[in-house]
């Protein structure tokens, strides 16, 4: 999975079926069962999470964002870009047009 190109805005991602998040407080936790490691997430890793745990297209997170941060969304989307990366990288996250595994 971590050879995959990153979404395009347009798309959306999801959590990989081995790993769990949790909100606690305004961080978050996400845990991939299959490794058993942990990531702590702060407040905004957390908020894009539950976004992405919503099933909202990469665009509609970074406008989302952009507005509640109010923050240019060329800004916001380089940063979701690069957190999406970084998800992507430790396996958390998927293309949602992909089924999970048996």
């Amino acid at each position: 999975m971590p050879d995959q190109p990153l979404p395009d805005v347009a798309s959306t991602v999801r959590f990989a079926p081995d790993v769990i998040v949790r909100q606690v407080g305004d961080e978050a936790l996400a845990l991939k069962l299959t490794t058993e490691a942990a990531y702590s997430l702060n407040e905004t890793a957390a908020r894009v999470a539950l976004l992405i745990a919503d099933g909202l297209s990469v665009n509609v997170i970074v406008e989302r964002l952009a507005v509640e941060y109010r923050q240019p969304t060329d800004l916001v989307s380089r940063e979701v870009h690069r957190l999406i990366e970084d998800f992507r990288a430790k396996g958390l996250i998927e293309p949602a047009h992909e089924s999970p595994p048996p």
